[in-house]
């Protein structure tokens, strides 16, 4: 006998499916956000988990209502975080006596070229 049968098992399954999947997108998504944003980058660490998580909400509610297959998880991918990590390195590396700002606003615009010019490709 259920504990609450006027709630609907599939219903209860699919909240606890995306409550995990949630989760698990929480955890990658600052795991990866700690890759790209190390160094002389760190302090602006918080305002880049910030720009991902939402990034990564947008991407999982598009995928979710556009797509026609159901039951996929759709979730950031590492190969792009590495890559983009690597350019970002050079890039720092490259501009040692910038500001801390003008570092993070090309940092920021170097992510989204390499973002839009990825999905392009």
């Amino acid at each position: 006998m259920p504990i609450f049968p006027s709630i609907d098992r599939t219903a209860s399954k699919a909240a606890l499916v995306g409550l995990l999947i949630g989760l698990l997108s929480l955890i990658v998504t600052t795991s990866y956000v700690s890759v790209v944003f190390s160094g002389p980058l760190e302090p602006h660490r918080p305002l880049g988990l910030s720009m991902a998580l939402f990034g990564a909400v947008v991407y999982a509610l598009t995928a979710t209502y556009a797509s026609s297959v159901r039951g996929v998880w759709w979730g950031n991918q590492s190969a792009p975080v590495v890559m983009t990590s690597v350019g970002v390195s050079s890039l720092v590396a490259g501009m040692a006596g910038a500001s801390d700002a003008t570092l993070f606003a090309t940092v920021v615009l170097f992510i989204m070229t390499a973002t839009v010019l990825s999905g392009l490709v």
